[in-house]
């Protein structure tokens, strides 16, 4: 990851602690980063356990083969994803980037969870493995934008839980600025 300035290599810094030492087996947790500074700019380097697959390319995988989700899977999935998000908001941590490629998958049926907290640095971006990010993610709720406290941070969870569900359920992406498509995907 490429950091610009010292403010945002502060914010860095402070998701690298926050992804640090979790004792949730279903939480890849960061086991050590290094920083290294060149001009005027920081490389930061973040170790974290080898996991095969994310939830994004296990599920283009499924829709390639038209091979839907079994009951136990998608039962499994949601029982687990429920579990850590309990587990974070009993810690006092809101996910706040909760999206399928943040969820890994080991097998068939066994669903991780990676990279808390959110970073936000419109005017200039940060690169995070090789994708910069401006704007709204897809999984993000709408009222992320005006949010202040940390109770409506864990609803907005909840939000974006319920769009990987969907589309765990029904093999297609959901994007948050399209409520007509969402309409319509719930009528199925």
């Amino acid at each position: 990851m490429t950091v610009k300035n010292e403010n945002d290599l502060t914010k860095v810094i402070e998701r690298v602690v926050l992804n640090s030492n979790h004792d949730h087996t279903r939480i890849i947790s960061y086991q050590a980063h290094h920083i290294e500074q060149e001009k005027s700019q920081w490389k930061v380097y973040i170790k974290m356990p080898y996991v095969q697959t994310n939830l994004r390319k296990f599920l283009e995988e499924k829709k390639a083969n038209k091979e839907y989700l079994t009951k136990g899977q998608v039962l499994n999935f949601i029982y687990s994803m429920t579990h850590i998000l309990e587990y974070l908001q009993d810690k006092g941590i809101p996910h706040q980037n909760l999206k399928p490629e943040n969820i890994f998958v080991e097998g068939d049926n066994n669903f991780l969870l990676t990279d808390m907290g959110k970073i936000n640095v419109v005017e200039e971006g940060i690169t995070f493995f090789g994708i910069t990010f401006f704007g709204k993610e897809t999984y993000e709720a709408p009222e992320l934008e005006n949010c202040f406290k940390k109770e409506e941070l864990y609803m907005a969870d909840m939000w974006s839980l319920g769009l990987i569900f969907a589309e765990v359920c029904q093999l297609e992406t959901l994007a948050v600025s399209d409520y007509k498509k969402l309409d319509e995907f719930m009528k199925k």
